[in-house]
């Protein structure tokens, strides 16, 4: 890349992004160089003690004010093109970066600034760079200095002196700090008149001023000035490096001649592009590269004397000539894989090229690799295996499988050689093999590395009879354990058990990892009821196994006990009746049990239930009693796991003496609605004829009372207006049997009486003056009925009224009239 743009119009660039590029200063005041800040900053190199070049102390003659010393002095001036305040800011630093910014050690800077001047004034009278004249001038101890220049005009001169009082190597970086901000001044950038670029370059000439009518351009070609441009040119363009200089013309007035210099350097190319550089990592040899390899190949035919080659690890470096590789002939690799990159450039560092290339530190290891077990799966002392499925990324070890090529081999030599590398799949024979593997990389076939490892074959054992279920019934009184054991010899048939482990686990996971063991298989305790066991036969190594499973089951047989005697009720009085066994016992039979996992059948002897002989049909018709009905309760898995140990008796019962016409229930309605409330066991004792060992429920229908359903509660109203019925089943208590009636119920108007309005009368008669008559007291009860039905009412008359009011209350319960008129 060549740098190849006029000065005035490419300082600024330089500045930002080559701060750290030397630029020339003038050490004494004939040698003060223009300054043009613009919106960035000027980077120069110091003058310090250990450049012969530089002046030690500032020429005398001026007024250096506060600057009691002035080491190294830079002498600049600049131009005020816009009016304004500008201020200025002044760092010294050993480095900056890219970006302008301090990354060193702050050195002390000092300064004294003068003006302003006038355009044509001569700049290095000592008698103007006095004290009336002093803009600012700071002798501090700090790194960073400030200073503002005030109501700046246009046109404006000022003259800058900077010191470094250190006398250390490094830079120093001035800038406009408020540039572009508003009421800001601005400098002048065409007082820049030197400018530097590379053979080739075409450089702006701008002398353009107000007023102007004619530029004469000359060009000092080695004779003496010649024209180059005679007219109204106030700007060119110029290729060629040397002198130039313009008349500036006005209408009125003096000429002005300003000057020019224009600074060339040559163009390097990149002859030939570099060659990548490849180290083979074997493990001993490091990864140092000598990149100078390539410092011929870059210059080519072009003079080391014109151009200067150095390396740099980043792009950026390159471009700026930063930070070079210190010793390019034995640099040591960063990574396995670094990119180098190259700056040819001219020997002031203006005019380069850059191109870059590849350095690689690649390892070729192998492994470490591990031995390998496999298992004779077809029992035949042959087993295929995939090497570089099974070993590659092994032999890799982390490498990139593009970069390198893995073989295997039947020899160290081979593998050295890396000849005859094995088929894949390859046959590897019993007992075992040493297999040699060779890991070589792709881009330098001379680096490889070789690592061996062993491939046994193993014997795989096989399941010769498949294991048998274990079962045990729970009798009540027989633990749940199991030996497992019983099944080793039948799954392990005729192979060697000296060659074999046999283990039995709980889940399948275990048994295929040979994880958690039971540690005594031959007294082992269930859990539960049923569990399934698993076997894994495995070689001595623990390498190839094989498994399989059986079922333990700890089955109970405990048969629940009926309550015995059981009384069957003769409910016809035949001599006979039908029983249920299995809706009135098995349920107790099981006790809880699964119906569905037992059978029970009842029988007539021991013998019988022992042998499950003569089961009784599950309906039974009993003709004699007692009869004792004996229990078998039988595993529906296993036959041989059954309870015979219960048994009941039977005893026949003939159902309870009761009235079969009782007494209706009589009440009488307040309320003349039909409706009213019976305390229904009121009847009990009519019912019973007062047996006390009878008990009596009263139920809506004959079913119900049947069936013993939906009992009757006192107090009960009745269904049907007046005239109703409910059944009642009544129980004995020493018994199975019952029996039924029916009880009426009656509900009866309670009658209204209505007082005759006027006194029976009659004369006397019979015999006058005895006060005796005798009268009909009936004519009155059409009056008392008042026209209730009267064939519906008994009317009975009393000559005491207390003997009418008992009557009334007894008529429902224990009518007695006795004490009525005959």
């Amino acid at each position: 890349m060549k740098k190849n743009l006029p000065l005035k119009k490419s300082l600024l660039f330089i500045f930002l992004f080559f701060p750290l590029i030397m630029l020339a200063q003038g050490g004494t005041c004939s040698e003060i160089e223009p300054f043009c800040a613009g919106d960035q900053s000027l980077i120069f190199a110091n003058c310090n003690n250990t450049d012969p070049d530089c002046n030690a102390t500032a020429e005398p003659g001026p007024d250096y004010a506060c600057l009691f010393d002035q080491p190294y002095p830079a002498w600049f001036f600049l131009q005020i093109d816009q009016a304004g305040t500008l201020n200025f800011e002044i760092t010294q630093n050993t480095s900056f970066d890219v970006n302008g910014n301090p990354t060193g050690t702050g050195l002390d800077v000092d300064f004294i600034c003068w003006g302003p001047f006038s355009q044509g004034d001569d700049l290095c009278d000592y008698t103007k760079l006095q004290a009336f004249n002093e803009v600012d001038c700071s002798f501090s101890a700090a790194p960073v200095e400030n200073f503002t220049i005030n109501a700046g005009l246009p046109g404006q001169i000022y003259v800058l002196v900077i010191t470094n009082y250190d006398q250390a190597a490094g830079f120093i970086k001035l800038e406009q700090t408020n540039a572009g901000a508003p009421n800001s001044g601005s400098t002048d950038c065409t007082i820049l008149t030197t400018q530097t670029g590379c053979e080739g370059d075409s450089f702006e000439l701008d002398a353009t001023e107000l007023g102007a009518t004619n530029y004469l351009w000359e060009y000092d070609d080695g004779t003496g000035y010649v024209t180059i441009f005679n007219g109204n040119f106030p700007i060119i363009n110029v290729t060629d490096a040397g002198d130039y200089r313009v008349t500036i013309s006005f209408g009125s007035g003096t000429d002005q001649l300003r000057e020019y210099v224009i600074i060339t350097y040559p163009n390097p190319v990149i002859a030939s592009p570099p060659i990548d550089l490849f180290i083979c990592d074997n493990g001993t040899t490091p990864g140092i590269f000598d990149l100078t390899v390539n410092t011929p190949i870059v210059f080519g035919t072009q003079s080391t004397t014109d151009f200067v080659i150095t390396y740099h690890t980043s792009q950026a470096d390159a471009d700026t000539g930063f930070n070079p590789i210190a010793n390019p002939a034995a640099y040591p690799i960063v990574g396995s894989s670094q990119t180098i990159y190259i700056r040819i450039q001219d020997t002031s560092g203006t005019c380069w090229e850059t191109t870059s290339f590849l350095i690689e530190y690649t390892q070729a290891t192998a492994g470490p690799m591990t031995d390998y077990e496999i298992c004779d799966t077809g029992s035949n002392n042959v087993e295929p295996i995939d090497l570089p499925a099974l070993k590659d990324a092994e032999a890799l070890n982390g490498q990139d499988p593009l970069a390198y090529t893995v073989t295997y081999h039947n020899s160290q030599v081979e593998a050295d050689g890396g000849i005859n590398p094995l088929p894949t799949p390859y046959n590897v024979n019993a007992p075992s093999e040493i297999i040699y593997v060779r890991v070589e990389n792709v881009d330098s076939p001379t680096c490889f590395a070789t690592d061996s490892f062993e491939i046994t074959i193993l014997p795989m054992p096989i399941i010769a009879t498949e294991p048998n279920d274990i079962f045990i019934c729970d009798d009540g009184t027989a633990p749940g354990v199991f030996d497992l054991t019983v099944n080793s010899s039948l799954v392990l048939g005729t192979q060697d058990p000296a060659l074999f482990n046999i283990t039995f686990h709980n889940t399948p996971g275990e048994a295929n990892s040979g994880a958690n063991p039971i540690l005594n298989p031959s007294v082992y305790l269930i859990t539960g009821n049923v569990e399934v066991i698993y076997i894994r036969i495995e070689d001595l190594s623990g390498t190839c196994f094989i498994t399989t499973s059986f079922e333990i089951e700890f089955a109970a047989a405990i048969a629940g006990a009926v309550t015995s005697p059981y009384y069957l009720c003769d409910q016809d009085e035949t001599g006979d009746e039908e029983i249920n066994f299995s809706a009135l016992f098995n349920a107790t039979v099981l006790n809880g049990a699964n119906p569905f996992n037992f059978n029970v059948t009842y029988h007539l002897s021991q013998a019988d239930a022992d042998a499950n002989a003569n089961a009784l049909p599950l309906i039974y018709n009993v003709t004699a009693t007692p009869l004792t009905i004996y229990i078998r309760l039988e595993n529906d898995d296993n036959q041989n796991c059954f309870d015979t140990t219960q048994n009941f008796d039977i005893l026949m019962d003939t159902p309870p003496v009761v009235n079969g016409a009782p007494e209706p229930l009589v009440i009488c309605d307040g309320n003349n609605d039909g409706f009213a409330f019976f305390t229904l066991h009121d009847a009990d004792v009519d019912i019973t004829l007062g047996d006390p060992d009878l008990i009596v429920t009263y139920h809506p229908t004959q079913s119900d009372a049947e069936n013993n359903l939906n009992e009757l509660l006192d107090p009960y109203a009745n269904d049907d207006p007046y005239n109703d019925v409910v059944f009642a089943r009544i129980e004995s208590v020493t018994t199975s049997c019952y029996n039924t009636t029916i009880l009426n119920l009656e509900v009866r108007n309670t009658p209204e009486i209505v007082a005759p309005a006027d006194p029976l009368r009659l004369c006397d008669y019979d015999t006058p003056g005895d006060g005796l008559e005798v009268f009909d007291l009936t004519v009155v009860e059409p009056e008392v009925l008042d026209g209730s039905d009267p064939l519906l009412y008994d009317i009975y008359y009393y000559e005491v009224e207390q003997d009418a009011i008992d009557a009334g209350e007894l008529a429902l319960t224990v009518p007695d009239f006795s004490l009525a008129i005959g």
